[in-house]
């Protein structure tokens, strides 16, 4: 292996990821219906929060690839 070939740096911080459990609730005529909904955020080294969705990508240390 050369070290001198240019690979993308990894970052030495890990992504701290976050979970929130919330509900959301819908207000019935005679009864209140929540639904339990698990959010995830990530956050990076020199990012914000970032949410967990299907059009964000997940980081390295959760790809199947």
């Amino acid at each position: 292996m050369d070290s001198s070939a240019t690979t993308p740096t990894k970052p030495t911080t890990p992504c701290a990821v976050y979970q929130l459990n919330l509900a959301e609730c819908n207000l019935l005529p005679h009864m209140i219906e929540c639904v339990p909904v698990i959010r995830l955020f990530r956050q990076c080294p020199g990012e914000g929060l970032v949410e967990f969705t299907r059009d964000v990508p997940c980081p390295d240390t959760f790809a199947e690839r």
